[in-house]
């Protein structure tokens, strides 16, 4: 059924790509939430992120280097996978730069590093926790906004403290 379920999703948004729709940030959003899981589904959203520059857009560089990031996870080489993972967490750090502030950019870079071995010695974990959940603390996000998926899956995978944690429920 799950199966089913990601082939509906993936063959709905790749045919938004193929008909050359205007560019989504929602469409990029729920094609990251997916391409966590599904190599598939990542090789797609970095071919429709490839599609524009977006050399002075921070979050959705930041995208792009998530998805690169995540192709090294079905590369076969291991200086292919390294190559892939360097370029997209350079991508990242661009972004971060570009708006160190941005709850959006901090999230994907959470969740990418989240997902990597700790020998790539690429952690900023704590302080994009702590960034986090005092910004989410602070702030309720909208009922069904990505916002709030955001706070489900930092509370869910962000390996939190239960401060941490206690904070982003109660605002949640």
């Amino acid at each position: 059924m799950r199966v089913l379920f990601y082939l509906y999703v993936f063959i709905g948004i790749s045919q938004s790509i193929t008909f050359s729709q205007p560019f989504s940030i929602d469409t990029v959003q729920k094609m990251f939430l997916y391409a966590m899981e599904d190599d598939e589904m990542n090789a797609a959203l970095y071919r429709y992120l490839s599609q524009w520059n977006f050399a002075d857009d921070a979050l959705l560089l930041a995208y792009k280097g998530s998805s690169r990031a995540m192709m090294a996870r079905s590369a076969k080489w291991p200086a292919t996978k390294y190559k892939y993972f360097t370029e997209g967490r350079d991508n990242i750090e661009k972004a971060i730069q570009l708006q160190p502030a941005h709850p959006e950019i901090r999230f994907i870079r959470l969740m990418i590093q989240l997902h990597i071995p700790p020998f790539l010695n690429y952690n900023t974990m704590e302080a994009d926790r702590e960034f986090l959940v005092q910004y989410f603390g602070k702030k309720r996000p909208a009922k069904g906004s990505f916002e709030e998926t955001m706070v489900r899956l930092i509370i869910q995978y962000g390996k939190l403290s239960a401060s941490q944690k206690a904070m982003l429920e109660k605002g949640y």
